[in-house]
Parts: structure tokens; sequence; C-alpha cells
């Protein structure tokens, strides 16, 4: 009995001690894990987890997509581009429209000023005076208003001199030339002509009253029409008959300015009234032969054409030899001939060394 209790004694403390092994061991277990975890490691890949080989169609499928992506960014920059062109090109087109549509603005205000004019000035000619008593004959144009300022009918014994040439029919040269070619009643109907044989009557109706005038035309030579002495200012009988004269007359031939003042030197006038178109194409005497018509050909028969220089030369050549005295008051009304450059500084010259006036009338006057 003894030896049985004995036994189970030794028994538990046998048990004991391994109890507290295993503890000490799962502690020391314990430590080392929380040391293996606490400790950052590097691991060498292994050769099982290297990056894998890629095949030849993943390589092409990659090439592709890399090439389609290129091409996709250089469209997609293409396009970024053409957009902004779009844009500016539409920036400019509504900068042009807000133009044009101030225009239209503008010009619809000066629509509606112009018929307001328009209606002022048709209102005026509805209460125009009537044609008085004392004047020598109608005058077309309206009632008593003078308005063509800076030329004045003054002198005692005026002369109007009113050129006849062909280009005295029209304003361009090529109608000119058609009309040049075509039947006298033609060129009777021509525009021009029509225009100053209007500015003669607006003349001739305001010769002042105590004055007289005498009326000569010329073409390549001087014809003078009041034959017969002169016109008394107000006449009207006698300036009919010169309105019915002139219009019988069809302008023809070349422009001999000296001829017509060849014959005005013999009127002994105090005034003289020039209409014409431009600088001469004609002149009398010898004047062909001379040095400074060398380079002139059409002046000696040799061509169709005359340059303006000739023309120049001609016209000063003609003042040298049949200038009328400077105390003469001397104006010109010049109309509009195409391609004639120096008429009008050579015409003003004329006018303004005497006292008189050029003038280059408004188309719509008279």
């Amino acid at each position: 009995m003894k030896t049985l209790t004995r036994h189970r004694q030794n028994r538990s403390q046998a048990m004991g001690g391994l109890a507290f092994l295993d503890i000490m061991a799962c502690g020391l277990g314990a430590m080392l894990l929380v040391l293996i975890l606490a400790t950052p490691k590097t691991f060498a890949p292994s050769p099982a987890a290297a990056t894998p080989t890629a095949t030849s169609e993943e390589t092409q499928q990659f090439e592709a997509l890399k090439a389609q992506a290129t091409t996709l960014a250089n469209r997609r920059q293409t396009l970024e581009k053409a957009y902004a062109s779009q844009q500016s090109s539409l920036d400019k087109l509504a900068k042009q429209q807000a133009q044009i549509l101030d225009e239209k603005s503008q010009a619809e205000a000066d629509l509606k000023k112009a018929t307001q004019n328009l209606n002022q000035l048709k209102d005026s000619i509805k209460k125009a005076p009537p044609l008085e008593k004392n004047d020598p004959i109608e005058n077309l144009q309206g009632g008593e208003e003078d308005y063509l300022i800076g030329l004045k009918l003054e002198g005692k014994r005026l002369v109007f001199m009113l050129d006849s040439s062909a280009s005295m029919t029209d304003y361009r040269i090529i109608d000119i030339l058609k009309r040049k070619s075509s039947a006298g009643h033609i060129r009777k109907n021509g525009p021009k002509w029509q225009r100053a044989l209007r500015i003669l009557d607006w003349l001739m109706v305001r010769v002042p009253k105590g004055s007289a005038f005498k009326l000569i035309h010329y073409n390549q030579n001087a014809t003078l029409l009041s034959d017969q002495g002169w016109i008394a200012g107000g006449d009207g009988p006698k300036i009919s008959q010169m309105r019915d004269k002139l219009r019988q007359i069809p302008p023809q031939g070349g422009t001999n300015f000296q001829a017509g003042l060849d014959l005005f030197g013999k009127l002994n006038a105090t005034n003289l009234y020039v209409i014409t178109d431009g600088l001469p194409t004609q002149g009398n005497g010898r004047y062909n032969l001379l040095s400074p018509f060398a380079k002139c050909p059409s002046l000696r028969g040799n061509a169709a054409v005359i340059s303006n220089q000739c023309r120049l030369k001609l016209f000063r050549h003609g003042l040298k030899e049949s200038r009328p005295d400077k105390r003469i008051v001397t104006s010109v009304i010049l109309l509009p001939l195409e391609g004639d450059h120096f008429a009008t500084l050579e015409y003003w010259s004329l006018s303004a060394g005497s006292g008189g006036t050029l003038l280059a009338p408004a188309e719509n006057w008279p």
C-alpha cells in the first residue's frame, strides 16, 4: 500500500515537470514568432517568380496597340488645330457680320436722310416762283434761281464761244467715236451736246439788260451765228432764234480753238465766255512746221490720234498767236472729256490771268 502511494506521488511530480516544460516551450516559440514577424527581410525572387517571357503574338499586339495610340494622338492634335482654325474663322465672320450690320444701319440712316432731302427738294420745286414776265424766254431750269456761284455775267459786249467739235457729242472716247461716224441727228442728240446747249440757254437768258452778246461756234473752223449785229439782253425773239439755230448744228470735226480766238478778236468785245470740253486738236497757220511740233505726227497728217502733250503745245501756241487782250475778262465752262489731263490747269490759267472764272459744273447742272 505504501508502495502504491509512493508510485502515485512520483507519477504526479513527473507530470508536473512535463507541464512546466511545455509552458516554457510555448513561450519560447511565441517569442521566436514575434521576432520573425517584427524583423523585415528581403527575399530574392525565386526563379518561379520572375517576369514571364512574352510570346511573339503578344509582342505584335503590343506594337499594334502602340502604333494605334500614336495615330490617335496625332489625329487628336490635327483635330485640335482644325478646331482652333475654325474657331478663328468664326470669330472673323462674327466681326464681319457686326461690321455689315453697322454699315446697313448707316446706309438706312443715310437713305432716310436722303429721302427727307428729296422730299424737301420736291416741296421747294412745287413752291418755286413762276416765270416772271420780264424773262426774255422760258427758262426750263426753274424760277429765278442763280445758283451758279462764282460765274458773273457782266460787261457791255459779251461773246459766247461754243465748242462744236465731235468730242462735244459724248463723254467717253468709245461713245464719241461711235457718234462721230453716225448721222447728224444722232450727233445732235448726244448727251454732252444737249447739255452744252442748255448751258448756253442759261447764259443767254441772264445777259444783263443794257448789255448785248454775240455767239460763235467753232470746230475745225469758226462761225459767227449772230451775224446781224449784237443781241440785246432781254431780247426774247432774237434769243429764241439763236436757240433754234444752235439746235440745227451737228457737232463734227476737230477742235480749232485758235480759229475761234481769231474771230473773237474782230468783234470788239469786253467779255468772253468759252464752253468747251478740252484742249484743241487743230490750229491755224503753219504751226506744224515749227520745232515744238516735230514729235506730233497727227498735226502733219501722219497719224489719226493726237497725244495730250501735242494738244498742250497746240493750245499754248494758239494763245501766243491769237490770245485776246488780258483786259478782256475770259471765263471758261469746262465739260468733262475722258483722258484730257492738262485742260483744267490750262484753262484755269487762261481765265485767272484775265480776272475770269473757270467752272467745271456738277453733273446735274443745268
